[in-house]
């Protein structure tokens, strides 16, 4: 079956994704795929903004894809005690879907979109998006734009990974990067994580609300991905889903509702410093940590390079991005550098020395044991 263009966001065109002849073979909507009702033929339009996690937002209305789903305002419905709920609902024989939108596109870094719900047994027909793209490509007429996925479904499978990650990079139609994988949880707390850099993509799933997996355990699944068709920034904007593959209905004909509990943009501050080769290709600082602690066991040496003066600040933050300390702030020469934290009076855990050098940071981490 041909792929039809990728036109529009969250649409995940790749679903099912076979190497062949080292062509990429694509299926998309199945035959009989359904269409939006009679009460539901306008366009899709963006509508409605309201505040959340910070910052402005918007409802997708109407008819349009992915699908085609009928979108319902709504339908993403914001409680203030719980978050975003979205829901696919039905009235009458037809179903409704949800999509919100950043109402601005956002810069470059970490987006951690902190779930309530069981993503893992969403029925075969039911899609989850978490994902940035390029709307302002999109609505400009390119047929490619960059997109960056974070999806739960089966694609109308039963037998399919329910997990995946996809790239695709700017201009290319087709998925520039894909990881598919199963994956059961244990409760329902879960972060769908996107760290997007120029030139580079991690996303994480991992189990409960956090910024990085402290323990192995704790990481469902992770990908980095570098390639120079991962845009530096343009019009991105954060979008999240929840919709009906190819239009159809649920297998078990539920309803379905997932809470958006918060969207965390701090967690750059607590990320794993950027991949070597891009550190390098941005001229950023020769970061390399040794952290011993006295033999008290009060402090921790904390030490750097940096290739040229620059302006620096050096801190200590927590997993949640909470500064706990500043060492070092102002103007640095060339060189060899060292700092050091009491962290006597610091539980025992898992912290990060964040390194600012003019506008590039990163950050590694210091496991505390008292």
């Amino acid at each position: 079956m041909l792929a039809e263009p990728r036109s529009r966001p969250g649409s995940f065109l790749h679903g099912h994704v076979l190497a062949a002849c080292g062509c990429l073979v694509m299926l998309t909507s199945r035959p009989g795929a359904a269409s939006c009702p009679t009460s539901c033929q306008s366009a899709a339009t963006w509508t409605q903004p309201f505040s959340f996690a910070g910052m402005t937002w918007e409802r997708k209305s109407g008819c349009g894809g992915p699908g085609p789903n009928c979108w319902l305002a709504a339908n993403a419905a914001l409680v203030d005690s719980d978050g975003v709920h979205l829901r696919l609902t039905r009235q009458s024989s037809h179903w409704y879907a949800a999509e919100i939108r950043t109402a601005q596109p956002v810069s470059p870094g970490s987006y951690s979109v902190r779930l309530i719900g069981r993503p893992d047994l969403l029925d075969p027909n039911v899609v989850l998006g978490v994902f940035l793209y390029d709307d302002a490509a999109g609505d400009a007429g390119d047929p490619c734009p960059a997109e960056l996925d974070l999806e739960s479904s089966r694609f109308g499978d039963t037998t399919a990974a329910n997990g995946h990650f996809v790239t695709y990079g700017s201009g290319l139609c087709g998925a520039s990067d894909l990881m598919d994988f199963s994956y059961a949880l244990t409760g329902t707390y879960t972060t769908h994580q996107i760290d997007w850099w120029p030139g580079a993509v991690t996303f994480r799933l991992m189990h409960g609300h956090r910024c990085t997996a402290e323990l192995p355990e704790y990481l469902i699944a992770e990908r980095t991905y570098d390639s120079s068709g991962i845009p530096a920034a343009g019009g991105m904007r954060l979008h999240l889903n929840l919709w009906a593959f190819a239009g159809q209905a649920p297998t078990d004909r539920n309803e379905v509702d997932v809470v958006i509990h918060d969207i965390v943009t701090t967690c750059a501050a607590v990320a794993a410093a950027d991949p070597p080769a891009l550190v390098a290709a941005r001229g950023g600082p020769d970061w390399s940590v040794a952290v011993r602690h006295d033999p008290s066991g009060r402090e921790a040496d904390i030490r750097f390079s940096l290739p040229a003066a620059s302006q620096v600040e050096l801190s200590i933050v927590d997993v949640s991005g909470r500064t706990l300390a500043r060492l070092l702030e102002g103007d640095l020469a060339a060189g060899a550098h060292q700092a050091r934290w009491d962290c006597a009076s610091v539980p025992a855990g898992v912290y990060f020395a964040r390194l600012a050098v003019s506008e590039r940071t990163v950050a590694r981490r210091i496991v505390v044991l008292h």
